[in-house]
C-alpha cells in the first residue's frame, strides 16, 4: 500500500503476518535531462579546447623542471671542464689517449648541452593558441539563426582551433621529448668523463 505526502512516500511493507511503514523520499528526474543536443556538443568542444589549455600548461610546466635540472649540469659542465686545466703532457700512449678521449667526450658534452638548452628555451617562448573570434556572432547575425545552426557553426570553428592547437602541442612535445633524451645522453657522458679522469689521474696524467 503506498501513501503520498509532502516530499515523502509512505510504504506498508508486510513480512511475516507483520506491517512495517517505510518512508522514502520523493527524487525528481524533471532536471537530469533538461540539455539539449547543442548544449552536450557544446560542452564537449569547450571541454576539448580547455584540455587543449591544460597540456599547454603542464608542458610550461615540464621545460621549467627540466631548466631547473640544466642549472645543476651546468655547474657538473664547468668543473669538467676546469678540470681539463689539471691534466699533465703525457708521458705514455695510454695517457695520451685518455686524454684525447676525455677531449673529445668533453666536446661532444658541451654540445649536448648547448643543443638541449637551445630548444628548451625556444620552448619558453609563447605561442598563440587558436581561438574562436566572438565577433562573428555579430558579424554572420548568428543570433537570428536557430540554435541547431549556430551549434553547428560554433561546432565547426571549435573543432578547426581544437585541430590546430593538438598539432601545435604534438611539435612542442616532441621537442621536449627531444630535449630530455639530450638531458639523458648529457648525463651518461658527464660519467663516462668522471671516469676517464679518473683513469688519467692513475696513469700518470695529472699535475703533481
Amino acid at each position: 500500500m503506498t501513501r503520498t505526502g509532502g516530499n515523502m512516500e509512505k510504504y506498508d511493507v508486510q513480512v511475516e503476518n507483520k506491517t512495517y511503514s517505510v518512508e522514502i523520499e520523493k527524487t525528481s528526474n524533471m532536471h537530469q535531462n533538461d540539455k539539449t543536443a547543442e548544449d552536450i556538443a557544446k560542452d564537449a568542444f569547450l571541454s576539448e579546447y580547455d584540455h587543449c589549455v591544460q597540456r599547454a600548461e603542464k608542458l610550461d610546466n615540464k621545460v621549467y623542471i627540466l631548466l631547473t635540472v640544466c642549472a645543476f649540469l651546468f655547474v657538473l659542465l664547468t668543473s669538467t671542464i676546469s678540470e681539463a686545466a689539471h691534466f699533465a703532457f703525457p708521458h705514455n700512449g695510454l695517457a695520451f689517449t685518455l686524454i684525447m678521449l676525455y677531449v673529445l667526450l668533453l666536446i661532444c658534452d658541451v654540445a649536448v648541452y648547448s643543443l638541449m638548452l637551445i630548444k628548451l628555451v625556444g620552448l619558453l617562448k609563447s605561442v598563440p593558441f587558436a581561438r574562436f573570434n566572438t565577433r562573428e556572432i555579430l558579424k554572420y547575425d548568428l543570433i537570428a539563426q536557430t540554435p541547431e545552426t549556430i551549434a553547428r557553426y560554433l561546432g565547426t570553428k571549435y573543432v578547426r582551433c581544437i585541430d590546430y592547437n593538438n598539432e601545435l602541442l604534438e611539435k612542442r612535445y616532441k621537442t621536449f621529448n627531444f630535449c630530455v633524451n639530450l638531458l639523458v645522453t648529457d648525463v651518461v657522458i658527464s660519467i663516462l668523463l668522471a671516469f676517464v679522469c679518473v683513469f688519467i689521474s692513475l696513469n700518470g696524467g695529472m699535475r703533481v
